[in-house]
């Protein structure tokens, strides 16, 4: 009997951090060859040009010469398609949320301020607002909702404060390989998300070292690097940050991936001036955050076990027209186990507990308990996924959080329709609850559980060098908990009884030769349908019904030149519709020069045209800039 005939050669397949990928491989014979678990497919003799696809991910094409990798890159477009998996590859939220958008380095490397254009032109559904003084205030808000309502985390880890439930908005977004924008019920269920999540990704050891360096012409400056250090991988990050206070802020993060572990950590610190709005008496003082974060998920046959915690110091001082003081320092512990019971279930326990010790809110702490249950699988061309979650909490309260989605090829198209439904449960933050009464704000301790029931249907697909979305939404929101400042002047937050979320989601981009375009374009609405109230059928405040942005680039190898725009229309400062803010369209552009290998100068002005807009109400927007920054990128 004839020995079976030895493959010509193996290929692996890895993400960009080296984690293995399912796969299919097709050779020039019309062969379609998939990956193991192990990311690896032993090819035929005569695959010598092949080209490799993966869910979520940029295909690749090229020819081998015996034994090879190859490294595949996010798709920046939604797939459109659900991937019926288990486990949690990697933290991606592309395994909950069909909807969901990746923002590449590339786009985050430009300086860090002014990072919200560059957001809007790369993903839709979001809306961010960057304001406030030395140490700004990063708000961002998806579908619609609440900047608190949306979901923050690191490499699929949740990081949200529990004092006020948003991330840390003192980052450099550039230290990180990419951000997901993971929009819709179906990325919520994790606590403290109604809306969708933003996760970061680290870069991991397999990253190439960088260093950037950058001086812009309204005082900010900065420096971030990053190196492999073995299994590891290290970026820092150093700034001096514009606007009309001045602040500084640093930060360190480092992940690996060794054996059946994935680990990360995070250190940060800053400290700036604080911006009064302009409608307010004028005051001086300065507040700074240090915090520490550390995250590890373990994996032992079908069993998984992930772990997080975070802490954070918070201080505020008013120096005129009275001094003040006020810190706060807030802690969150979690952990969940996952047994992967097979190819179509896993089951999930978890625990958590947070805290605060503060000199406005007291000491507060909430213990937590959750349950999860996941079932994935392919029904013929038809690929499902459905989740569910309890979360318990010593107030008694238990929440459900639950989605399904589903998602089927149009053949000879390339594209994949989709769609999901989700149940998500929020529930108030300590500042919501505990917030003592003072000439600016005061809590609620009558507050309830926020609750939103949400679906989705959409259009994905990508072909060579091109790739389109689109995605209606619609959603209602129980019991949204809203600020507002009341007659007497005092911001109080209480539920809505009623929020209906609706909106249209675009998204493009192509590649031809030289030529890149990319753009995004939401439009929605976020309404007030709380019968007998004077603001039924209104604009809930802050929610334009148009956010969106374009980015257009011209290589001329050496040489390369850029232009944006982004912009929103008017939204409204009150729940009755009586005053508001006006749109705008903000034009920026760039130019970059190679000058060596891997050394590089890139020229960015922002708001080209002085436009004179608010941000938020008080809050001028920032005028005309320019920046100057040099590259230096190892080879990969």
């Amino acid at each position: 009997m004839a020995a079976a005939a030895a493959p010509a050669s193996v290929l692996v397949v890895t993400d960009r951090r080296g984690r293995p990928l399912r796969a299919t491989v097709h050779t020039a014979g019309g062969a379609a060859v998939p990956t193991d678990s192990c990311g690896r497919a032993e090819l035929p003799e005569e695959a010598a040009t092949v080209t490799v696809a993966a869910i979520g991910y940029e295909s690749w094409r090229g020819e081998l010469s015996g034994d090879s990798t190859v490294e595949l890159r996010e798709a920046a477009v939604p797939s459109g398609v659900v991937i019926p998996v288990t486990a949690d590859a990697g933290g991606s939220m592309r395994l909950r949320a069909p909807s969901t958008s990746l923002v590449r380095s590339r786009t985050l490397s430009a300086p860090h301020d002014g990072i919200a254009a560059e957001l809007h032109a790369s993903s839709p559904g979001i809306y961010v607002r960057d304001y406030g003084g030395g140490m700004r205030v990063l708000s961002v808000s998806v579908r619609g909702a609440e900047a608190g309502q949306t979901g923050f985390s690191i490499d699929g880890h949740r990081f949200q404060s529990p004092l006020d439930g948003m991330g840390p908005a003192d980052l450099d977004m550039g230290m990180f390989r990419g951000v997901e924008v993971a929009r819709g019920g179906a990325s919520s269920a994790e606590p403290g998300a109604i809306s969708g999540s933003v996760n970061l990704l680290t870069p991991g050891p397999s990253a190439p070292d960088m260093l950037h360096i950058w001086g812009g012409s309204r005082g900010a400056a900065g420096l971030r690097a990053s190196a492999g250090l073995g299994d590891a991988g290290l970026s820092i990050g150093l700034r001096r940050l514009e606007g009309k206070g001045q602040g500084l802020a640093s930060s360190a993060l480092v992940s690996g991936l060794a054996g059946g572990c994935r680990w990360g950590g995070l250190v940060r610190t800053a400290r700036g001036e604080t911006e009064p709005p302009t409608w307010s008496p004028l005051s001086a003082g300065w507040r700074s955050s240090t915090g520490m974060a550390g995250w590890a998920d373990l994996e032992a046959g079908s069993f998984e076990l992930s772990l997080d915690g975070m802490g954070e110091v918070t201080d505020y001082r008013t120096e005129f027209p009275q001094e003040t003081e006020d810190t706060h320092r807030q802690i969150s512990l979690g952990g969940e186990g996952v047994w992967n019971a097979s190819e179509w279930l896993a089951l999930g326990l978890g625990a958590g507990v947070e805290g605060a010790r503060s000199t406005s809110i007291g000491n507060r702490e909430r213990t937590s308990a959750n349950g999860r249950l996941v079932l994935a699988e392919d029904l013929g061309p038809v690929a499902v996924r459905a989740e569910a979650r309890l979360d318990a909490a010593d107030d008694g309260e238990v929440g459900l959080s639950a989605s399904a989605s589903a998602s089927i090829p149009v053949p000879g198209t390339g594209l994949s329709a989709y769609c999901s439904g989700a149940r998500s449960f929020r529930r108030p933050t300590f500042n919501d609850l505990y917030w003592p009464k003072d000439a600016f704000a005061e809590g609620n301790g009558e507050l309830q559980p926020e609750t939103a029931l949400e679906g989705e249907l959409g259009l994905a697909g990508s072909w060579a060098g091109a790739s389109a979305s689109a995605c209606g939404y619609l959603a209602s929101t129980r019991d949204q908990i809203t600020w507002l400042p009341e007659a007497d002047g005092v911001w109080r937050p209480d539920n809505v009884s009623r929020v209906r979320r609706a909106g249209l989601e675009l998204q493009g981009e192509l590649v031809a030769g030289r030529l890149g375009l990319r753009g995004s374009l939401t439009a929605s609405s976020a309404v007030d349908r709380t019968e007998g109230a004077s603001s039924c059928g209104c604009r809930m405040p802050y929610r334009p019904d148009l956010v969106g942005g374009g980015w257009a680039s011209l290589d001329l190898g050496p040489f390369a030149v850029s232009c944006r725009a982004s912009g929103r229309s008017l939204s409204y400062r009150n729940r009755t519709q009586t005053d508001y803010l006006p749109g705008y369209w903000l034009l920026g552009a760039g130019v970059s020069l190679d000058l060596s290998p891997g050394v590089g100068l890139r020229v960015d002005g922002r708001n080209l045209t002085d436009r004179e807009y608010e941000v938020t109400d008080g809050y001028p927007g920032d005028p005309r800039s320019v920046a100057v920054m040099l590259q230096w990128k190892e080879s990969e």
